[in-house]
């Protein structure tokens, strides 16, 4: 064998390697590059509709598979025994009362609670304590806590508003949510529409940039004189909104695409996806 020859081969074949990998890696410092300028130009455009930012802004263009969902099928025998011990009373418009408390249960899908309460009556309880509060209060009614993520945290005049997100792998689910009414009193009012992940379609789906996500709240003025807090990747799947159902509680399952999570310093939120 001409070692002479093979190792000039290597040699040759080593330095198209080294190559590629250069280009590659100078592609990849030049997109972030861009991608910051992007941003740059973002910030100014959001500024110039006195939109605020206070995040961290990702710089790198995310792929993540779609995945299969469906909602929540809630039982409303098992709601008034989990609530009620079976003691409410239902009637066929799918609610169950039970002394100063109702359930409203919609399509079978979204679960709404709500329990007399004094609206003027003072909070007095931390935040803390709501949240330890409504944390007793799903456990005694046996929901399923190992998907559910606190999110966001909010001081009325009646008591706190908590936001639970849906989440899978880390990532949450939109839109899903369960929000929680606490106050001195307890848990005063639940409102739940809850997905459920069957499985991941390993069909990977490029979300575009966050820069680009940014640009898109241009023209949505109802977010005008707010601050952004965060964004983020989620999975988004809202029927409704995307325009397949006039109401997003008759629809069963489907599949949830990547998309931009923008979270606002008032506590609302948009889904910006790339479709």
């Amino acid at each position: 064998m001409d070692w002479s020859k093979a190792k000039t081969i290597l040699i040759g074949i080593l330095i198209v390697v080294n190559i590629v990998l250069a280009t590659i890696i100078y592609r990849e410092e030049d997109t972030v590059k861009s991608e910051n300028d992007s941003i740059e130009h973002a910030k100014s455009y959001l500024e110039s509709v006195d939109i605020g930012i206070n995040a961290d802004i990702p710089n790198k263009v995310e792929t993540l598979s779609a995945i299969n969902v469906q909602f929540e099928v809630i039982d409303i025998n098992e709601m008034n025994k989990n609530f009620f011990d079976g003691n409410g009373i239902k009637d066929l418009r799918r609610n169950i009362e039970y002394k100063d408390e109702t359930i409203n249960i919609i399509n079978d899908r979204r679960l709404l609670y709500e329990k007399e309460f004094d609206s003027g009556k003072p909070v007095t309880i931390s935040s803390e304590e709501a949240v330890q509060k409504a944390s007793e209060f799903l456990a005694e009614k046996r929901f399923v806590v190992d998907d559910m993520l606190l999110s966001s945290i909010k001081k009325e005049e009646y008591g706190y508003e908590l936001v639970y997100s849906k989440v899978y792998e880390n990532i949450k689910v939109e839109r899903s949510f369960t929000n929680i009414t606490v106050n001195d009193d307890g848990v005063v009012k639940l409102d739940r529409l809850w997905i459920n992940v069957l499985d991941d379609t390993n069909s990977p789906i490029d979300i575009g940039s966050a820069s680009k996500a940014l640009f898109s709240l241009i023209d949505k003025k109802k977010y005008y004189g707010n601050t952004i807090e965060e964004i983020e990747v989620c999975y988004y799947f809202d029927p409704e909104e995307q325009g397949y159902v006039e109401d997003i509680t008759k629809t069963e399952r489907g599949r949830a695409i990547p998309a931009w999570r923008i979270s606002f310093e008032d506590g609302s939120r948009v889904v910006i996806d790339n479709y």
